[in-house]
């Protein structure tokens, strides 16, 4: 299956990443896209609060990482939205090392049409293959890709 990916990032807290990462997540489920919230902010970890699975989380992309369980075993579906997510564990490691994450995203690109990935490393938000133009919103960039 090929698959975007739509990173959402800001190194300051409390700005909307997860706002912005669930809306655009229901926004593509609504068009009938599947989608992996990919939840990689270690210090604001809120995602599976906002999709309502805390309480399921077994999981988490530390976990993963880690090798206490497969990625696959990670993810959470939501219902039948059509979104499965990636949670973030409260505390654990501070900073996912890229090479953790490429091994985690290579693992279950096959679950979704679209991954999103919010975190605080980088200023910036990309697609696979393009960006965002100037003037367009987030989701029309996703929509374009």
């Amino acid at each position: 299956m090929d698959f975007k990916i739509i990173v959402i990032a800001s190194s300051k807290g409390g700005v909307g990443k997860s706002t912005v990462a669930l809306g655009i997540a229901e926004a593509l489920a609504e068009r009938g896209e599947t989608v992996l919230l990919s939840d990689l902010d270690f210090g604001n970890a809120c995602l599976d609060i906002l999709t309502g699975c805390e309480n399921s989380v077994v999981y988490t992309v530390d976990d993963a990482a880690c090798g206490r369980c497969t990625p696959e075993d990670a993810v959470i579906e939501i219902d039948d939205s059509g979104i499965a997510l990636l949670a973030c564990p409260s505390g654990g490691r501070v900073d996912l090392s890229e090479i953790d994450a490429e091994k985690i995203i290579e693992a279950v690109k096959g679950a979704a049409e679209y991954i999103l990935s919010k975190h605080k490393k980088r200023d910036t938000w990309e697609t696979q293959g393009g960006h965002i133009e100037d003037g367009e919103t987030p989701l029309e960039a996703a929509k374009r890709e």
